[in-house]
């Protein structure tokens, strides 16, 4: 049978340049692929005065990020959105559209990914990191061309050698 895994953890975004490891659980081994969330939060359970979500991905090969933010407390709404294909972890100032944070997938290693911040943010925004690994799994990570047509049909090439049984 089979061996798949998935393990995540939460971190705080590092605040200067250069390599963040960051560690998963103990025995996990090592990925294959992993997912990257964030938010404007610094920590459980905390507000923060600007709206900011974002999501990133990397099959250690490719990898892209997307990321939106909004102003609070304005009198007109200013929401701003940016993606990348060659970051993993992409975060937005949440007044304006400027890039506040961009990391890269630097690697993958036995029970860790590692992130390299090319630009750091300025906070500690907290990060979750969802790992995927096993024995007889293949992952891609991969972004497709749309419109602003709606009801519009993407066509998604999977690259793999096996047959997709999640997407």
């Amino acid at each position: 049978m089979a061996e798949f895994a998935v393990d995540a953890k939460t971190v705080a975004c590092a605040t200067s340049t250069g390599a963040q490891t960051i560690s998963l659980s103990s025995g996990f081994g090592t990925p294959k692929a992993a997912l990257f969330m964030w938010s404007a939060s610094t920590g459980d359970g905390t507000n923060s005065n600007n709206g900011l979500i974002g999501v990133g991905a990397t099959d250690g090969t490719s990898q892209w990020a997307a990321c939106i933010s909004c102003e609070h407390n304005a009198a007109d709404t200013d929401t701003y959105t940016h993606a990348q294909v060659d970051e993993c972890v992409l975060i937005l100032d949440g007044t304006t559209s400027a890039v506040d944070g961009e990391a890269a997938f630097s690697s993958f290693g036995a029970d860790q990914v590692v992130i390299n911040w090319g630009a750091a943010p300025a906070a500690t925004y907290q990060l979750t990191v969802v790992a995927f690994t096993g024995t007889d799994a293949e992952f891609r990570c991969g972004t497709a061309a749309t419109s602003q047509t709606e009801d519009q049909q993407v066509t998604v090439s999977t690259g793999g050698s096996k047959t997709p049984q999640a997407m």
